[in-house]
C-alpha cells in the first residue's frame, strides 16, 4: 500500500519525490554512520543537515535529469543497453557526481575554492584510480572515512595507503 502510494506520487511529481527520497536516504545514512559505524561520543547534527540537504538539493534533482536523459537516449533493458548505461554512469556521471559531492560538503563546511579543489584532487582521484583498477570495494571504506572526515574537518585531508 505504501509502495503503491509512493509510485503514484512519483508519477505525479517525479522531481520532488526523488529529491525527498534522496533527502531521506542521505539523512538516514549519516544517522546510521554516526551512531553505528563511527560510534562518536558527540553527534554532529550539522553534518547530518549537510548530508540531507545535499540529497534534497543536489543528488535527487541532478540524478532525476541525468538518468532521465540516459534512459531517453538508451531506452530498454537489453543486456548491451544496460551495460552501456552502466559504462556511461561510471565513466562520465560518477566523476561529475563526486565533484558535486565533495564541493557541496566542503563549501557548506566553510571551505573555499582552494579547499574544494584539494578535496577533489585528494579523494576523487584516489577513488577513481582504485575503481578502475578493481580495488574499489576494499577502498570504499577508506573513501567513506574520508567523506565523514571531510564533513567534520573540511580544511584537512587524509590520505590512506
Amino acid at each position: 500500500m505504501v509502495w503503491a502510494a509512493y509510485n503514484k506520487l512519483l508519477a505525479k511529481q517525479p522531481l520532488l519525490v526523488k529529491a525527498c527520497t534522496s533527502f531521506v536516504g542521505f539523512t538516514a545514512g549519516d544517522v546510521l554512520a554516526q551512531n553505528f559505524v563511527e560510534k562518536k561520543d558527540k553527534y554532529d547534527y550539522a553534518r547530518t543537515l549537510r548530508m540531507g540537504s545535499f540529497g534534497l538539493l543536489i543528488h535527487g534533482t541532478t540524478g532525476h535529469y541525468f538518468y532521465g536523459a540516459l534512459d531517453g537516449a538508451l531506452p530498454g533493458t537489453a543486456p548491451v543497453t544496460v551495460a552501456s548505461k552502466v559504462l556511461i554512469d561510471q565513466v562520465f556521471w560518477n566523476p561529475i557526481f563526486g565533484c558535486m559531492f565533495f564541493s557541496y560538503l566542503t563549501a557548506t563546511s566553510g571551505g573555499g575554492p582552494t579547499e574544494i579543489m584539494a578535496k577533489i584532487k585528494a579523494d576523487l582521484q584516489v577513488g577513481q584510480y582504485h575503481h578502475r583498477h578493481g580495488r574499489h570495494l576494499r577502498h570504499r571504506h577508506h573513501l567513506r572515512h574520508r567523506h565523514h572526515h571531510a564533513c567534520h574537518h573540511p580544511h584537512t585531508l587524509h590520505r590512506h595507503p
